[in-house]
């Protein structure tokens, strides 16, 4: 009700509770059908150019003289590439005085293996999660993704990579194969 009501903030709250401290007692049809809407209201409240007032994971800041998005982003815990990309600017062209939508980060990753499923989530009030939305994901072959909590190596985030299967009758699938089981991305 409160979403259909234009009161996105506090939908998204409630809704993120719930999806996190209820899941014993939700069905996977019902986890599925909250993802599915908070994965809506993020489309304004995370992916677009616009603050809601009362978000408390967003903020809009102005551009001051000397500014690079280089240097504004990792302030928030966030990439410049998804800052210039909500807003729709050139990294390389901030402007004093520009107002840009900043995101409070970190993202966190939440990978759920029986599901082959990426949730990606902020800390909300009271360090709550904020569910974002999803990905689907590709894991270790045999169960061998290990279960725990981990930090990306630096430089270990391939877009588009070459995969040597190591197996004795593997083969080379180089970037752009649509058949590279390793996806159009790599996270190590």
């Amino acid at each position: 009700d409160l979403v259909a009501a234009g009161e996105f903030v506090e939908g998204r709250r409630l809704l993120s509770e719930v999806l996190f401290s209820g899941q014993k007692e939700l069905s996977p049809a019902d986890q599925q059908a909250i993802r599915d809407i908070l994965t809506s209201v993020n489309q304004k409240l995370v992916f677009s150019s616009e603050v809601i007032p009362g978000d408390p994971a967003a903020e809009y800041y102005q551009v001051q003289r000397g500014d690079m998005l280089t240097q504004l982003a990792p302030r928030y815990q966030v990439p410049f590439e998804f800052v210039a990309q909500i807003n729709g600017i050139d990294p390389n062209r901030l402007m004093a005085g520009q107002r840009i939508k900043m995101i409070k980060g970190p993202f966190h990753l939440r990978i759920v293996k029986h599901d082959f499923r990426l949730d990606l989530l902020l800390h909300g009030p009271e360090g709550l999660p904020l569910y974002i939305c999803s990905y689907a994901v590709g894991l270790g072959e045999t169960n061998s993704t290990p279960v725990g909590r981990w930090v990306v190596a630096p430089g270990k985030k391939v877009e588009d990579p070459p995969w040597d299967d190591p197996r004795p009758d593997g083969r080379y699938y180089p970037s752009g194969d649509p058949l590279n089981p390793i996806g159009e991305y790599w996270v190590g």
